[in-house]
């Protein structure tokens, strides 16, 4: 014990980010840091439970601050015995960064409002409910990353703030006789030839 408290060295058990950083230096640590943020770590972004992106800390505008976090594995001390201690991750974001990014992605994660409409199946018209949409409330997700940055990092989930569209007309029924009388007309085209100048 006196050899890691003279030394400066993190005291055995004590991790971050699933990099083991017992007995390593706060040069030595930070480095680990560095490389398993760059290389091994990863934020699945969810809409509605499900994951429609998986992106890189940098890429989403979040910068771990290897320095304090080493600095925080230094002081946990005896607390990482006998069990171990994880700690999370010391991360800020770039506002601009996120913007930018997040504002890249709208149109993969973005879904227009649907209004009611009219579909043919086994040959008989049958009118679609109008279905929600949802837009991606950029503001709000970048409020969330602020205040849970080393959370979303220790998790490696962002859930994506979405604002509802509702669409214009949800119910078919009020129209659906004038277009199943539209789909039992028969259709007639009238081509026309210039050549013959025939009809």
């Amino acid at each position: 014990f006196l050899s890691f408290i003279v030394s400066g060295r993190i005291f055995p058990g004590v991790s971050a980010m699933g990099v083991s950083l017992g007995g390593k230096s706060a040069a030595d640590a930070e480095m680990a840091l560095a490389a398993a943020w760059s290389e091994s770590t990863s934020i699945n972004l969810i809409v509605g439970g499900e994951t429609v992106v998986d992106v890189s800390p940098a890429e989403l505008g979040l910068i771990l601050d290897a320095p304090a976090t080493a600095r925080e594995a230094r002081q946990v001390g005896l607390r990482a015995l006998p069990f171990g201690r994880e700690i999370e991750p010391v991360v800020r974001v770039n506002e601009l960064a996120a913007q930018n990014y997040l504002l890249d992605i709208t149109d993969q994660v973005d879904v227009r409002p649907y209004n009611a409409g009219y579909e043919i199946r086994a040959g008989e018209v049958v009118g679609v409910p109008g279905r929600t949409g949802r837009m991606l409330d950029i503001p709000l997700t970048i409020e969330q990353m602020m205040r849970d940055a080393n959370g979303i990092v220790a998790r490696g989930r962002l859930e994506l703030l979405m604002i509802p569209l509702q669409p214009d007309v949800r119910d078919p029924s009020p129209h659906l006789e004038a277009a199943q009388a539209l789909i039992a007309q028969t259709p007639q085209l009238t081509g026309y030839d210039p050549f013959t100048n025939r009809h």
